[in-house]
């Protein structure tokens, strides 16, 4: 006679399931997003992009895109203040996604060269040696899949490093710079289409109203917040700019102010002179 079975009936598992089911608990997290979803107030995730290449992808679905015209043609300026060469940092990588949108290699050498002086400022640069080497190989190797996911590592990397030297600010930092870039090359590419894009090259008002939130949370814990304080104001101008209904008619004059406000940031917070010729 088979034993008396107490509590509730056991659950028959195929083994094939079992062996499924073992094999996704041994694999390793995904690393975290460069813009993870946030629960909102309610808990509903926000749907954020993850990173810049989703936003480039968002904005150029349907679209022959010329990201090569989106490449600046201002000089970097980070001299003598750690929070705007974070910054300068952010739009660094963000310049390294638009590289591996354009398939362009030399481009991407030339961010990389400006990245490896900046990471020097900060007593990043060694740390961070092979995975810019590591970036130059994909993209003579015209991988660019695999690029665009060593991208994202680097960004880890300079976070993970930039914490253990007790600069973590600066970490969170570099990811505003890198949004603010971002949001620039899409505003850029969206301007030179002849039609408007599904989605709107900031993604929306509430990425927008995020990005306010850091940039302020950021400028409260730091003794010299005057270039976050900036930030976070351009980010709530933008973000008033596209909270506004607006009629098809205006929304050529919507992105006009909103490259005019991008510019002006960028300008004011991460360049300085005219580049020289190449």
């Amino acid at each position: 006679m088979l034993p008396k079975h107490f509590g509730p009936p056991l659950l028959f598992v195929p083994r094939p399931f079992l062996l499924i089911l073992t094999a996704a608990l041994l694999l390793p997290a995904p690393l975290e997003s460069l813009f993870a979803e946030e629960k909102s107030a309610t808990g509903e995730q926000t749907g954020f992009p993850l990173n810049p290449q989703e936003l480039l992808a968002a904005v150029a679905k349907n679209t022959r895109p010329q990201w090569r015209a989106c490449f600046p043609d201002l000089a970097h300026d980070s001299a003598g203040d750690r929070r705007r060469t974070a910054l300068v940092l952010g739009a660094l990588v963000a310049d390294c996604y638009l590289a591996a949108e354009a398939r362009d290699a030399q481009q991407l050498r030339n961010q990389l060269m400006d990245m490896a002086a900046v990471e020097k400022s900060l007593s990043i640069s060694k740390a961070m040696e092979s995975g810019r080497q590591r970036l130059a190989d994909l993209a003579v190797a015209g991988d660019w899949a695999a690029l665009r996911d060593a991208i994202g590592d680097m960004v880890s990397l300079h976070s993970k490093t930039l914490k253990a030297q007790m600069d973590e600010p600066l970490a969170e930092i570099e990811t505003l710079g890198l949004w603010l870039r971002t949001l620039q090359i899409s505003a850029v590419h969206t301007s030179k289409m002849a039609k408007t894009p599904d989605v709107p090259c900031i993604w929306s008002d509430a990425f927008l109203g995020s990005l306010e939130k850091r940039a302020a949370a950021a400028a409260k814990r730091d003794k010299d917040p005057t270039s976050l304080n900036a930030l976070a104001a351009g980010m709530g101008s933008l973000k008033d700019l596209w909270t506004d209904e607006t009629t098809p008619a205006r929304a050529a004059e919507r992105l006009a102010a909103t490259l005019t406000l991008l510019d002006k940031l960028t300008k004011e917070l991460i360049y300085s002179t005219i580049a020289a010729p190449p």
